[in-house]
Order: structure tokens, then C-alpha cells, then sequence
């Protein structure tokens, strides 16, 4: 069983803690910045759920990690994609 100092520093749930602060975006001004765009796209994309984000209350948040993991996946969709154009010519 966790202990009370476990429960509070978050260990428990984010065994890895030390580096979630660094990995976790909050708010719509940050995830804008990791994105090199305008807050009002960012807003945009959040709200019809086309950035893998998730919102606690009111304010958006997002991991850097599982950013790069779905731009990644986007990238080998496109790719296959591409692959089987070429090859059906």
C-alpha cells in the first residue's frame, strides 16, 4: 500500500514523476508555444479533438511525449499511404 508521501508527491500515480512536469503542457498559451501557433488554432483544434489533449476543469493539457508519439503515427499513415499510390500505378 502507497504511502501518504507517495499519494501526495504523485509517485504513485506517475511512477516517473520527476520528468512529468517537464513533459506535461498546461493550458491553451503553452500547448500554442510547443506548437508554433496561434492560441485561437490551438483553441480550434482542441475543442473538435484533433490534438491528443485532455481537459481537467477548465484548462487543457498536454503531453509533449504523446504528441510526438501521434505525430509519428501520422507520419507512417502517410507514408503507407503514399507507398501503396506508388505502387497501384
Amino acid at each position: 500500500m502507497a504511502t501518504k508521501e507517495q499519494l501526495m508527491s504523485g509517485t504513485v500515480l506517475f511512477p516517473d514523476a520527476s520528468g512529468y512536469a517537464d513533459d506535461v503542457l498546461c493550458g491553451v498559451t503553452e500547448i500554442a508555444q510547443y506548437l508554433d501557433q496561434s492560441e485561437r488554432q490551438t483553441h480550434y483544434q482542441l475543442e473538435q479533438g484533433r490534438l491528443p489533449a485532455f481537459q481537467v476543469g477548465r484548462l487543457w493539457r498536454m503531453r509533449k511525449s504523446t504528441h510526438q508519439d501521434f505525430v509519428r503515427r501520422l507520419e507512417e499513415q502517410a507514408i503507407a499511404r503514399a507507398t501503396r499510390d506508388i505502387e497501384a500505378t
